[in-house]
């Protein structure tokens, strides 16, 4: 049994994804792309469609996006699918494959490499330690 406690995950995750919306202080050229972000499906969100969206180039929209948020727009969408999925995992009884699927794989064991890169442990561990948590907490909290 893994030695994490349900606040520790989320704080850990929480330090490890630095979201941030860029939208308000970012160069014009950009604000597109964070409108289509916020409008759309994370599954639907490519570097190409964010590109398009600014009427830029790929390149030319990787090292503007990179110079201005210092992230790869790459890393940046992998981190919004990685956070909707540990939310989806904790909010729904969806399969772990069909969570992957919704937030942009087509692949459930790529999803769930990607998803133990980035939070140290698999999405059914991810979500078997926050279940095991919610249930201790609901038995341990005084009765009122």
């Amino acid at each position: 049994m893994l030695d994490i406690s349900f606040y520790n995950l989320l704080a850990e995750i929480s330090n490890n994804l630095h979201f941030q919306d860029y939208s308000s202080t970012v160069n014009p050229v950009l604000k597109p792309a964070f409108q289509f972000i916020s409008e759309n499906n994370i599954s639907k969100v490519t570097v190409a469609r964010l590109a398009r969206a600014c009427q830029l180039s790929p390149s030319g929209f990787r090292s503007l996006f990179k110079a201005h948020t210092g992230k790869s727009p790459s890393d940046y969408i992998r981190e919004l699918r990685m956070t909707s999925a540990a939310r989806m995992l904790l909010t729904s009884d969806r399969e772990i494959a069909e969570i992957g699927y919704q937030v942009g794989f087509s692949d459930a064991n790529y999803f769930s490499r990607t998803f133990r890169q980035v939070f140290g442990v698999s999405p059914h561990q991810y979500r078997r330690i926050s279940r095991g948590q919610a249930v201790r907490a609901r038995k341990e909290s005084p009765k009122l």
